[in-house]
């Protein structure tokens, strides 16, 4: 029985897309990293049980989901330093004597059977598994020619295009919100350029900002020509 959850649980096998492991009994404290296969990514905390993590790139497939966790960092423990001379006394000494301080061990998962040491730190199975699956690819766009002015409805066709949070991106005029119409097709709308031209359109799946893995595995040519003029058949 899995543990929690993780959303988005497929993505590229190119990587780079963010998503949120959320696992019960998760140690309070503590440094933390995503286990995808036998792949680490880094990851941050996003609550009391739930952490954020970018996939790293893998084979198309299944894999395992788990979380390591190392203990937290002990403060630095003062040197010793004796005490000022009073009068002409002997100096006194300090509290020189008391034991140093112990890294504290992260608290036990609520079921310990979820937990195993790896590489000398415990790592969190899960039970959770993620997908990799292949990139999205573009064959086409009808049309492939559009007003400088924008405002032009396109339907791009390929494979693998029922992805989370899909967009255009019309070479460097920024994304333009896309709709998925089947696993083969998405429609989105063309934004306004400052000059004619012709520029390569891509899809971005999954979160904003989620680097090339976020981008489809191949691109197409958009021409844009002048608002004035008429297009040809």
């Amino acid at each position: 029985m899995a543990a929690g959850s993780v959303a988005p649980s497929a993505a590229s096998s190119q990587g780079g897309v963010a998503v949120r492991v959320a696992v019960r009994g998760l140690p309070p404290e503590g440094p933390v990293a995503c286990l995808f296969g036998r792949k680490r990514a880094p990851a941050s905390r996003a609550g009391p049980a739930q952490v954020l993590c970018r996939v790293p790139a893998g084979a198309v497939g299944f894999v395992p989901v788990a979380l390591e966790v190392r203990p937290p960092r002990a403060p630095r423990a003062q040197p010793c330093r004796p005490r000022a001379r009073s009068g002409d006394g002997p100096a006194s000494e300090g509290p020189c004597g008391a034991a140093p301080l112990r890294r504290s061990a992260a608290q036990p998962h609520a079921d310990p059977a979820w937990v195993r040491q790896v590489e000398g730190l415990p790592e969190i199975a899960t039970g959770l598994v993620f997908q990799y699956v292949d990139p999205p690819a573009l064959h086409s766009v009808v049309p492939s020619s559009g007003p400088a002015s924008g405002g032009t409805q396109v339907l791009v066709a390929g494979s693998g295009l029922d992805v989370v949070a899909p967009a255009c991106l019309f070479g460097p005029l920024g994304a333009a919100a896309a709709r998925v119409v089947s696993s083969t097709q998405v429609a989105c709308m063309t934004p306004a350029a400052a000059a004619p031209g012709a520029v390569q359109l891509w899809l971005r799946h999954g979160p904003a900002g989620g680097g090339q893995g976020d981008l489809s595995a191949s691109g197409l040519e958009f021409l844009f020509y002048p608002a004035t003029a008429v297009a040809s058949l």
